[in-house]
């Protein structure tokens, strides 16, 4: 697909998460549970990237191909980890 509609909840307040997400990348929107992040995005790996790099936990709503490419990322994470772990 061309274009990808992102929801994720963050566990965090309003206030915080602007210090972490730019206006110019999605918006946020304060809700009962934490912060609704919205945006649109065209590479899911990158909102992977951007997501795990925030300091506070967080829920992917949508899509569900957003939480495979996260798990996809964390898998590489343990796979470097390891082979730096490996190069001592």
């Amino acid at each position: 697909p061309g274009t990808w509609t992102v929801e994720a909840l963050l566990r965090t307040s309003l206030e915080e998460a602007g210090r972490h997400v730019p206006a110019t990348t999605a918006t946020l929107e304060a809700v009962p549970e934490g912060v609704l992040l919205r945006c649109e995005v065209e590479d899911l790996d990158r909102c992977a990237h951007l997501l795990a790099g925030l300091p506070f936990a967080l829920a992917v709503r949508r899509p569900p191909e957003l939480r495979a490419a996260l798990e996809q990322l964390a898998e590489r994470v343990r796979q470097l980890a390891a082979s730096a772990g490996a190069a001592r």
